[in-house]
């Protein structure tokens, strides 16, 4: 976190640097869950966002049920109790309340039954945990975490993204929307913003 920080980023990670000092050791094993998930990211550590973003939110048990399986492979949650050890209803428990935080990711088999998969890491995967409220509130760490994670990622590959295109237009989020949100151009949101008062979440179309 080298970059200097705002005072709502300041504000959003008082309870995390409050959680960090009843928790000062290092957690090795989510260290290694962000090395395995972000390709981009092989130096990861307890400074990096992605740590910050999901430290609160993962427990020992679910970090190492996601070490245990590959990337991009489509798993039966049933076989997923054999890496668990639990019966099939905790797993499917286990499974749901990850993919609750957005690492895991539903997907059908051919015979119609839900299965899981460990995607390779993306900035969706924080999106669509910041814009659900109550974890927002329970985590205002996400909101800063998001944000700089996505303008780090956008200084490393900049050099060989062509001119006039962006990874992501990354939006300050204070707050999540309670019921919907709208996409809307991005000459447009400016206008949300000044009406609003107060940070939005958009989903930026061209």
């Amino acid at each position: 976190m080298a970059k200097k920080l705002t005072e709502g980023e300041k504000r959003c990670l008082e309870d995390y640097n409050a959680y960090k000092k009843e928790n000062p050791k290092p957690r090795k094993n989510l260290i290694k869950l962000v090395k395995h998930m972000n390709m981009l990211n092989l130096t990861a550590n307890e400074n990096s966002w992605e740590y910050i973003f999901f430290d609160r939110q993962l427990t020992n048990e679910q970090i190492d049920l996601l070490l245990k399986m590959k990337l991009r492979k489509p798993y039966y949650v049933k076989d997923l109790t054999k890496l668990t050890g639990k019966n099939l209803v905790a797993t499917a428990k286990l499974v749901d309340d990850i993919c609750h935080v957005g690492i895991l990711e539903y997907c059908s088999a051919p015979d119609g039954e839900d299965m899981v998969q460990l995607p390779v890491f993306a900035p969706g995967a924080m999106e669509t945990t910041v814009m659900t409220k109550e974890r927002s509130d329970a985590f205002p760490e996400m909101a800063p975490a998001f944000l700089n994670y996505v303008l780090d990622l956008q200084k490393k590959i900049s050099s060989v993204v062509p001119m006039g295109n962006a990874l992501m237009r990354a939006i300050p989020v204070e707050k999540a929307i309670e019921h919907e949100t709208r996409k809307v151009k991005y000459e447009e949101i400016s206008y949300w913003l000044d009406k609003a008062g107060k940070s939005i979440v958009v989903n930026v179309v061209n």
